[in-house]
């Protein structure tokens, strides 16, 4: 069964599925017309781990990612993780596939990566539950939008962002397989 989602105006189309642990094919496609993404962390991880909350403030690691792209310290939520499964940037249009096994201790998924060049914005999903996972359930929609670019061609003259980086919501794609 697939199970897709699309990440920053989140629209999920979900169905249960059976059993705790899974092997999970995640495919992210970028649907930005002129913004990168920096290597995406995707993690499986227990119910009680975020690698981020909305609404909450900023730790070091998750500024160390939305600032800089660097997801090192966001690796210790704990479960499986798969870090940069693009090989480097995913560029506009462009998708990336990664396998993940869980286990019945991992009951969520997250996945996060900065958005270049932004200064600050970043794609995310945070502790979205395994379907079949213990305690059930679909996840919250606690994704906040981005308030957008303001570029050079909007009249800001300190601004590196041309018009061809506006990104309009949603900005990523997220297809989730489970293969057993």
């Amino acid at each position: 069964m697939k199970r897709k989602l699309i990440l920053a105006s989140l629209v999920a189309a979900l169905s249960p599925l059976s059993s705790q642990a899974a092997e999970l094919e995640i495919s992210v496609t970028n649907l930005t017309g002129g913004i990168f993404f920096t290597p995406l962390l995707i993690v499986a991880h227990p119910a009680a781990a975020h690698l981020f909350q909305a609404g909450q403030a900023a730790g070091a690691a998750v500024q160390a990612m939305a600032e800089g792209g660097d997801t090192a310290a966001l690796k210790t939520a704990g479960g499986q993780t798969i870090a940069n499964p693009a090989g480097g940037l995913l560029g506009p249009a462009l998708g990336t596939q990664a396998m993940l096994s869980t286990t019945a201790d991992n009951t969520r998924r997250s996945l996060t990566a900065m958005m270049l060049p932004t200064n600050d914005g970043f794609v995310g999903l945070d502790g979205w539950e395994i379907p079949g996972a213990p305690g059930g359930g679909e996840g919250r929609n606690e994704i906040r939008l981005h308030a957008g670019v303001v570029s050079v061609d909007d009249g800001l003259a300190t601004s590196v962002l041309k018009s061809n980086h506006r990104f309009d919501n949603p900005v990523m794609s997220v297809l989730i397989e489970r293969i057993r």
